[in-house]
């Protein structure tokens, strides 16, 4: 499977969410970061807007939401698709694990994790942003 070219980032208007997202639009993929609020969806896009990504509003509690969204996004953009689902609910987790086993995204660490992928390198620069802005008391 060739490198994907677009990541759909769920709760990407803060925190890890939002980490992940710039990683990723860093390594040179289209990123589509949602929030729950057309507010959060305009931050979003204003900080991907660097590296052509985009906000989203979308309610991840929504059946089909995601998938459709996804779907749409392959339909229109191209490529193949990483879906960072970035959220505890177990919602987000089922249609996240519809997707892979639809074959039409890729995942997170959590089930398709490889050594090198797009998901390993964001991870890695998390923590080192991480790294980089602690200390050890």
């Amino acid at each position: 499977m060739s490198t994907p070219s677009i990541a759909l980032v769920t709760g990407a208007s803060r925190g890890i969410g939002a980490a992940i997202a710039q990683a990723l639009a860093e390594q040179g993929h289209k990123v589509f970061g949602t929030a729950t609020t057309p507010e959060g969806a305009e931050r979003i896009g204003a900080a991907l807007s660097p590296w052509g990504g985009q906000g989203v509003a979308l309610n991840v509690n929504e059946a089909g939401a995601c998938e459709a969204l996804v779907d749409r996004l392959v339909k229109e953009q191209g490529g193949h698709a990483i879906a960072v689902y970035n959220s505890a609910k177990r919602s987000a987790k089922k249609h996240a694990e519809q997707l892979i086993t639809d074959g039409r995204a890729t995942l997170s660490a959590t089930a398709d994790y490889q050594e090198g992928s797009a998901i390993d390198k964001a991870i890695k620069a998390i923590i080192d942003k991480i790294e980089a802005a602690s200390r050890i008391v």
